[in-house]
């Protein structure tokens, strides 16, 4: 007997001993079933097999398939990851490329449409050309290989072709990759006929050119298509009569080293981008035209100055100017403006005017009239650096005691990387006085090497940073 009542208080002990552990389906009021589940008798339903189909990924086509990485929908009416792009495309939407079993936009820029022709690696999404690298990138537009300002990239169908060293020169040319123009002015003058408004320059050098009769035309190309050719006497870009419209960019004008780089004369409107006009006679000139605009652009080493303008309207932003002029210039890097009212922009900013030289006025910058001079690096010219009459100047470093003293100027060392009057290096050096000292009221999104500029813009051409 006493061995039944030994047994019996064993088992009640190892029956609450059991009952301490949780049971994971027992539910009640304070216990409710986890994710909302109904409580049924105190007892919660099974949790789902893990390894069993989700029915909320069935589907009929794939454009029900939401996530993208189970995009496709397959014989068995679910919807599982991809296998290739043509399952993809039967979507229907803008995920139309298998990328490592996920439908997505793109992998590479050939995936993209003409509207958003880049493709971002990380992301996988189409979007706009923000240089002419991405642009060469593409098979469409590889001959080309340039970014429109609305981040498209222009095929050969909107774009004549140049080429000095193409073998049909002289015989077949119109302007196609295969059978391009071995001379800009027979580019120019297809342009009318050909609807295209567009020139691309192939490396090499070129003779000069002009552009008249209202002409309406982008020419570009890289910085080793060169138009130098002809005699020193002979203006190597030419530009006139009202309502010619002409955008330069990316290549070099030089060697008219009695004439000028490039004139924009007699109701023509000429812009300059990421250009370099060197080694003439005067840079860049411009006279009775309606604007005359230089972004990006580099001008040195012409003998009888930089920049000559008597245009009511320009922009100069994000230049550099170096070396222009001489002793017995009477211009050194820039003479500016009209004496008439503008009636529109009037801008020199954020650009680096360093060792220029003219006889007695500055060998800098000459305002003819009322000009906001900004956010510049104005150093080393002779005799001074800029005109006390005309030019206004604000938040710039310059080398001129009677203007560093006022409006937010410095008048202290700008420490560029190489300051040497044959080979600068005009980036700035870390710790320069110029930094975030610029204006902050429109500056240009970019400097003239492509770096971004941020909210508190540097002084001068170059923004200190990254990319």
């Amino acid at each position: 007997m006493r061995a039944c009542w030994i047994l019996a208080a064993i088992v009640v002990m190892a029956s609450a001993a059991a009952c301490t552990k949780h049971n994971p389906a027992y539910c009640d009021d304070s216990t409710p079933c986890a994710g909302g589940a109904t409580c049924t008798n105190h007892m919660c339903p099974p949790p789902p097999d893990a390894a069993a189909p989700d029915a909320s990924l069935s589907c009929t086509t794939s454009a029900m398939c939401a996530d993208p990485t189970k995009g496709v929908c397959n014989a068995s009416g679910m919807c599982v990851a991809c296998t290739g792009s043509p399952e993809c495309a039967a979507r229907g939407d803008a995920l139309s490329v298998c990328e490592m079993g996920t439908c997505v936009e793109c992998a590479v820029s050939n995936d993209c449409p003409a509207a958003a022709p880049i493709c971002d690696m990380a992301a996988h999404t189409c979007g706009p050309c923000t240089s002419d690298l991405e642009c060469a990138g593409r098979t469409d537009s590889a001959d080309v290989a340039m970014c429109e300002a609305d981040g498209t990239c222009p095929t050969p169908a909107t774009v004549l072709i140049a080429d000095p060293m193409s073998a049909t020169c002289g015989s077949g040319e119109d302007g196609s990759p295969a059978n391009p123009y071995c001379a800009i002015q027979s580019a120019v003058d297809a342009v009318a006929a050909s609807g295209k408004h567009k020139i691309k320059l192939r490396p090499g050098s070129y003779l000069p050119f002009d552009v008249s009769g209202g002409t309406v035309v982008t020419i570009f190309g890289p910085p080793d298509a060169v138009v130098d050719q002809g005699s020193s006497g002979q203006t190597r870009v030419t530009v006139t009569d009202p309502g010619t419209d002409v955008t330069l960019r990316g290549f070099r004008v030089a060697q008219a080293t009695s004439s000028y780089g490039v004139f924009c004369q007699n109701g023509a409107t000429c812009r300059l981008e990421r250009m370099q006009v060197d080694h003439n006679s005067k840079g860049v000139a411009a006279s009775d035209s309606p604007l005359l605009s230089i972004t990006r652009t580099m001008i040195d080493h012409n003998a009888a100055g930089g920049v000559l303008t008597d245009v009511t309207d320009f922009v100069m932003e994000n230049d550099i100017l170096f070396n222009n002029g001489g002793a017995s210039s009477t211009v050194g890097a820039a003479s500016l403006g009209s004496i008439n009212t503008p009636t529109g922009p009037r801008t020199f900013q954020f650009n680096t005017v360093y060792y220029n030289h003219a006889m007695t006025v500055s060998g800098g910058i000459q305002c003819a009239s009322a000009t906001h001079v900004g956010s510049s690096i104005i150093w080393m010219n002779t005799p001074f650096d800029v005109s006390m009459t005309g030019c206004n100047v604000f938040a710039s470093d310059i080398d001129q005691a009677v203007v560093s003293s006022m409006n937010g100027n410095t008048g202290m060392d700008p420490s560029f990387v190489l300051p040497d009057t044959f080979g600068p290096d005009l980036h700035l050096m870390p710790g320069s006085p110029c930094v975030n000292l610029g204006e902050t009221t429109a500056p240009p999104m970019v400097d003239y090497f492509g770096q971004h500029r941020d909210s508190m813009p540097d002084m001068g051409a170059d923004e200190l940073g990254m990319p």
